[in-house]
């Protein structure tokens, strides 16, 4: 029989070498849309570059977008060029908002509104 301390490493171990902890499955919300008044976007191989890579048209970007991971203000993205850093103010990322849905007979009076914060509720 193993000891506890032995298990423990086990279980902490390959979570700390191989990332499979805790946001290791979180996904990060799709890029929607382009800003307003952006007509190309720049794009980085890393974020620490100073100029971009390569920009390309906003009109090409494929949208939705799934964004691969984020660093500061900067999204990673998987394009036909391979994955690239965006600058995050130039897109518009999905909102999420997690809400619960009052009774009918209690529903407060509506004061202020957050984007798709009510589809599900009636």
């Amino acid at each position: 029989m193993m000891k506890p301390k032995v298990r423990l490493y086990l279980l902490v171990v390959p979570c700390m070498l191989f990332g499979f902890c805790m946001n290791a499955f979180a996904q990060h919300p799709p890029i929607v849309g382009i800003t307003k008044g952006v007509k190309e976007l720049p794009l980085y191989a890393s974020v620490d570059d100073l100029k971009p890579s390569m920009k390309i048209a906003a009109s090409a970007l494929p949208l939705p977008l799934e964004v691969i991971a984020v660093q500061g203000d900067f999204l990673k993205v998987r394009l036909q060029q391979g994955e690239l850093w965006l600058e995050g103010a130039d897109v518009i990322v999905e909102r999420r908002a997690t809400i619960v849905c009052a009774p009918a007979a209690n529903k407060p009076r509506l004061t202020a509104a957050t984007q798709n914060a009510g589809n599900n509720c009636i």
